[in-house]
């Protein structure tokens, strides 16, 4: 079966596309170079995780746990986290810990965990709080 995958754009500027998808009877997957980054939730045997995840310089093997749900957001070019300097995630991640089925902690504060149809209601908020900022220059791009 592998994975199924689902994706669409969004209409904020912050967000190059929005995606959920399903693991069955896969342990592996092949990961494509990126210049973008993601912001990537998902629920594996009753457990949430939540982690920031690439840019990729290079493409290769990632794992998938079996039997799984995914939903992230990729962020648009330009668009960074501060807080969280690229070096930690570059060609990996940084976990976010703590996460719940409802909620997890970033920069300080609790946030109720998105969905693949309130992303951008869940992105405007990370701008107005600090936590998301744009570069206008690699945006104007």
């Amino acid at each position: 079966m592998g994975l199924e995958v689902e994706s669409r754009s969004s209409d904020s500027p912050y967000i190059e596309r929005v995606w959920r998808s399903r693991s069955h009877d896969v342990d592996r997957m092949t990961s494509v170079a990126t210049a973008h980054w993601d912001l990537v939730f998902w629920e594996h045997r009753g457990q949430v995780k939540v982690a920031v995840q690439g840019p990729e310089s290079k493409a290769g093997p990632a794992p998938v746990p079996d039997d799984a749900t995914f939903f992230g957001i990729s962020f648009a070019l330009g668009t960074s986290m501060p807080h969280l300097p690229i070096t930690q995630r570059l060609d990996g991640f940084a976990e976010i810990p703590g996460a719940t089925r409802r909620s997890f902690w970033l920069k300080g504060s609790a946030w109720r965990l998105p969905g693949y149809d309130n992303a951008e209601g869940f992105v405007r908020r990370m701008v107005r709080e600090g936590v998301l900022v744009r570069d206008p220059i690699v945006a104007a791009r």
